[in-house]
């Protein structure tokens, strides 16, 4: 009964880091073969071969 409402901003082109020259350390992550997103509430889904990440960012609960 709610509404969602999804929004992509898009930065210029002066303004979007230089991820691959990146000196930063990333975060640490947990990896599970032996189930599936849908499997486990509370974590976040990113689809890494999408060109725009940010678009396909999706919260499970």
């Amino acid at each position: 009964n709610g509404v969602m409402t999804f929004r992509r901003y898009q930065l210029p082109e002066s303004c979007v880091p230089k991820w691959t020259e990146s000196k930063e350390p990333l975060c640490e992550i947990h990896i599970t073969k032996n189930k599936s997103i849908e499997d486990v509430t509370g974590l976040l889904q990113v689809d890494f071969a999408n060109k725009y990440i940010v678009s396909k960012i999706s919260y499970r609960n």
